[in-house]
């Protein structure tokens, strides 16, 4: 038999804690109804908690907005290989770029990058990468006289062969709900040899040798 009760305060009789039902039971707020919380509302272990469409759940507590939740996440990976000649200034990396649109101003940016990259041997070979929000740098190393500030480095000290990951995750607040393009640089060193994206300096066409790589970015918005 279905009843109903009509009342506008439940109160505990003993301790803190008020139980609607039980293990098992659901607890439906129908279309168009408000459910506001400024405390805890807890759903056991077996139950399931119901919101219809229409319904409202408005947060008064401090900490209970679903904070730190992946909201979207997007990526791109660079599978062919590019090549970065000495120089002062930073170029992209064309493939690994992407673009965001926060749904909130209070939303953290996670990028992670990771790039395999190949240097010409000796103490010059040098390839910096760094990330852009846009067309300005983020999640760089300070200034420091005339060493180049970038978020990630790869050195080779000896071996043409060699192909080096280099890999940063950077956490950024842009405080904005506008779409927001991430996106990688690189530049080799101005007075080192040439670098390269996804292979070997040396580069050798033998399946017992160098090979073939892939460089990737992802971005994160993380709910703040």
């Amino acid at each position: 038999m279905t009843s109903e009760l009509r009342t506008n305060k439940v109160v505990p009789g003993s301790g803190t804690t008020v139980t609607l039902g039980a293990s098992g039971d659901t607890i439906t707020v129908p279309s168009g109804a408000t459910l506001s919380g400024a405390g805890a509302i807890t759903v056991p272990s077996g139950g399931s908690f119901t919101i219809d469409s229409g319904a409202t759940i408005t947060n008064n507590g401090t900490n209970g907005g679903g904070f730190g939740k992946v909201l979207q996440v997007v990526s791109a990976t660079k599978t062919d290989t590019q090549s970065f000649a000495p120089s002062t200034s930073f170029s992209d990396v064309s493939g690994l770029s992407v673009s965001i649109t926060p749904t909130s101003t209070s939303s953290k940016i996670l990028i992670f990058y990771s790039i395999n990259a190949g240097i010409g041997t000796g103490d010059s070979g040098h390839l910096h990468s760094r990330i852009m929000r846009d067309a300005t740098p983020v999640g760089i190393g300070d200034a420091a006289s005339n060493r180049t500030q970038g978020s990630g480095m790869a050195i080779n000290t000896s071996q043409g062969g060699q192909t080096l990951t280099s890999s940063t995750m950077h956490l950024d607040s842009p405080a904005t709900t506008s779409a927001i393009t991430y996106k990688i640089q690189c530049k080799a060193n101005n007075i080192g040899a040439t670098g390269y994206i996804n292979r070997s300096n040396r580069d050798a066409d033998n399946v017992g040798y160098d090979g073939r790589a892939t460089s990737n970015i992802t971005v994160m918005e993380i709910a703040g």
